[in-house]
């Protein structure tokens, strides 16, 4: 996916944002960015997590680039350069950054894609006046969970530049909630409100395969492979 530059124009104005949101099809940047192992869905979380939620659909994959150029016409978009960060390193990342410039290049906006090593890009991400879309790759196994899986969008990290009272407090609702249904229930709001408010672009899931032998014992299939507990028999 994508981090969004909330300071720098023209993705200071929210009507921007979705309609960037608005333009994408995701189906084409994965099925090009990943050779077709991936999967569409819209939650945060994975299928099948306790915190798994759906909050936010509405805004995933539209995929309507006609209301989308009419959006932008209707917030003023007058040209203004549209810079996206990527880098070299990750091909998925390299390969969704041309795609997603093609798709808005086709609504009307001026992009320009900046490729860099991925320690550049890491740094280029710290200057708020050099990009709009920072592309990554957003960790969700169960060490992550729901409190970590986008804390970079909360006070006082946002890695959109500007704080969101209403995503700082529901933050603190979630970490606070005395029982798990509570806590559900506000990752769901979070959720949702980093959709609406286009903090994060979510492209799709990345899907790995792995495998061991039948003398291999005691490993687990995690989005990085993990060797301990791990022996031959």
């Amino acid at each position: 996916g994508a981090w969004v530059n909330h300071h720098r124009a023209p993705t200071n104005d929210v009507r921007i944002r979705r309609a960037v949101q608005m333009a994408l099809d995701m189906d084409e940047i994965m099925e090009i960015s990943t050779d077709g192992a991936y999967a569409l869905q819209p939650g945060l979380q994975y299928p099948g997590n306790p915190y798994y939620v759906k909050n936010g659909e509405q805004y995933y994959n539209v995929k309507n680039p006609k209301k989308a150029a009419a959006l932008l016409k209707e917030a003023g978009y007058k040209g203004e350069e549209f810079v996206i960060i990527t880098n070299s390193s990750y091909q998925s990342m390299y390969k969704a950054a041309q795609i997603v410039s093609e798709q808005l290049k086709g609504i009307g906006m001026k992009v320009r894609v900046d490729v860099f090593d991925w320690a550049t890009a890491m740094n280029q991400r710290r200057n708020k006046e050099g990009w709009n879309l920072w592309f990554t790759g957003q960790g969700s196994g169960p060490s992550v969970g729901p409190f970590s899986a986008l804390k970079d969008v909360v006070s006082p990290q946002n890695n959109q530049f500007v704080a969101d009272p209403v995503l700082d407090k529901l933050f603190a609702e979630l970490v606070l909630g005395e029982t798990f249904d509570a806590r559900k229930e506000t990752f769901g709001k979070f959720q949702e409100r980093v959709y609406e408010q286009v903090l994060f672009l979510k492209f799709g899931d990345l899907m790995r395969k792995q495998a061991s032998r039948s003398n291999v014992k005691g490993f687990m299939p995690y989005r990085i492979p993990r060797l301990w507990n791990v022996w031959i028999e």
